[in-house]
């Protein structure tokens, strides 16, 4: 372990971070250029399409990153539109993120440790696929990560006042992107209440003002840095709340499948699946990591401690505003989960080092190097679906449709389909909005190919029409890519 301090970067520590970064963007560099999947088809229509006058003063909905839409359209702006283009704001932020928590984690467990979370991060796969994102959630690790380590330095009393202003400006870099980023900083500021609550009226270190005068000081810089990003789009932040909070007859209709979305049971299914075979290990991994976070917490209770907090307050508030419980929320906790569960390995390895068994033991050098090993194959395996397959098979629908419309057959989409096939790629392609439309349709064409996206959403808001598709076709072709839950249906589509 590292004794807290603020230790200097060797020159063998830099050579290898350096490798580090220019291992991950080789990674982040191949298939950058693979199809957008939904959420990144509707940032580039509803946002960096704009004109910019237009663009700094709409929000629209929370799918909307707002930095991260401003800095993509700087990219498109530069480079032409392109999926890479799109994505490059997040390779890059990806980057930054790796070196990010590499600093931070540094000062709260061992200098291994530190370097082989980067390493494990520049190869992780979900780390890549977030970095091949054209959003902002790798934008929202790296603030958020420099955010732990400012407020790290101004705990220990290293130039807090430097430190303090240089958290807020993390604090306003990761709100630009996105308003659920609140989430980990209500937690950060929960646990740095706590603990200088402790200080104040139990140890006596210090009186409350002392404690609070800086922190304020921080939190008003933040106010108002963020009143004035965020005021040419405030009244449309409004109306988008308002709009979200009365439910419309789409959200009726959904409920179901609100329902399955909104169960946090879904999400840590659905977490595990995206680790495929090696899912069956998490609950181990876990174990480490909860043994690590514990080492990590007691050596800088407010940064460290503020990640698992974090996981809880971001749960509780949406599950209580009935928000749906996306895996990718808690994209933001990668590095200290990742830190966490190999300082917990590496902790059992020192402990198991202590027994003998028939007077033999084994050495804890050993099982470190050996479980590295076994990490780092595990991380190179798990890469090859992101490489295999896009996140979306929009481009494999259009190749497989196009067979229908050879025979000259109608081609249609239906629910969230619309999206990337009819506002995208095949805008020949007509939407059928409801089951009247879908019986007219086959009515006069009953051999029309019809295609679908997220069959759980597509089940669940459109029943009707699901249930004359079924009645038709019996069940759908079905194309998926890396993104679970976003698979695309053709129905009918076969050539007759």
């Amino acid at each position: 372990m590292t004794d807290g301090g603020p230790q200097p970067i060797t020159r063998p520590e830099a050579i290898g971070m350096a490798g580090v970064l220019m291992l991950a963007l080789v990674l982040r560099i191949i298939h950058l250029n693979a199809d957008l999947w939904y959420d990144e088809i509707l940032t580039l229509l509803n946002y960096v399409r704009l004109p910019w006058g237009e663009l700094v003063q709409t929000y629209g909905s929370l799918n909307n990153h707002v930095l991260y839409s401003w800095m993509a359209k700087i990219s498109v702006g530069i480079f032409g539109e392109s999926a890479w283009a799109m994505r490059l704001p997040a390779v890059l932020f990806g980057l930054g993120s790796i070196v990010a928590v590499w600093l931070f984690m540094r000062r709260v467990t061992s200098l291994p440790v530190a370097m082989l979370t980067a390493l494990v991060l520049a190869i992780s796969y979900h780390h890549v696929w977030f970095s091949q994102n054209a959003r902002g959630y790798t934008g929202l690790l790296f603030f958020i990560s420099l955010s732990s380590l400012f407020i790290l330095r101004a705990q220990r009393g290293e130039k807090p006042w430097q430190s303090w202003m240089l958290w807020a400006a993390c604090v306003v870099g990761a709100m630009a992107i996105h308003l659920t980023a609140a989430f980990f900083f209500a937690a950060q500021a929960a646990v740095l209440l706590i603990d200088g609550a402790r200080k104040a009226f139990i140890e006596r270190e210090q009186t409350v003002w002392q404690w609070l005068r800086m922190p304020l000081a921080a939190s008003l810089v933040v106010i108002v840095a963020l009143l004035l990003f965020y005021s040419p789009i405030m009244a449309d932040i409004a109306s988008t709340m308002g709009e979200m909070s009365a439910p419309s007859d789409a959200d009726a209709a959904g409920s179901e499948a609100m329902k399955e979305w909104e169960n946090p049971l879904r999400t840590a299914i659905e977490l595990m699946a995206s680790f495929g075979a090696l899912g069956a290990v998490l609950p181990i991994a876990l174990g480490f990591a909860a043994i690590g976070g514990w080492q990590m917490t007691r050596r800088a209770p407010v940064a460290a401690g503020a990640y698992p907090a974090a996981i809880v307050v971001t749960l509780v508030i949406l599950v209580a505003l009935g928000f749906r419980v996306w895996p990718r929320y808690f994209f933001i906790e990668i590095g200290f989960l990742v830190a966490a569960a190999l300082a917990g390995a590496f902790q059992v390895a020192d402990w198991v080092e202590r027994w003998r068994v028939a007077g033999w033991r084994l050495p804890a050098p050993l099982s470190k190097t050996l479980g590295t090993l076994v990490i780092l194959s595990a991380c190179v395996l798990m890469l090859r679906p992101n490489y295999n397959d896009p996140k979306m098979e929009i481009s494999d629908a259009i190749a497989a449709a196009a067979l229908a419309e050879g025979q000259g057959r109608p081609v249609v989409t239906v629910g969230l389909a619309k999206v990337p096939f009819t506002d995208y790629r095949k805008p020949d392609w007509p939407f059928i909005e409801d089951a009247a439309g879908m019986r007219a349709l086959l009515r006069d064409e009953p051999e029309a190919c019809v295609v679908s996206a997220f069959p759980t959403h597509f089940r669940g808001t459109y029943p009707d029409i699901h249930a004359i598709l079924v009645a038709r076709d019996g069940k759908p072709q079905r194309l998926g890519g890396t993104l679970p839950g976003a698979e695309i249906e053709l129905w009918g589509c076969e050539p007759s």
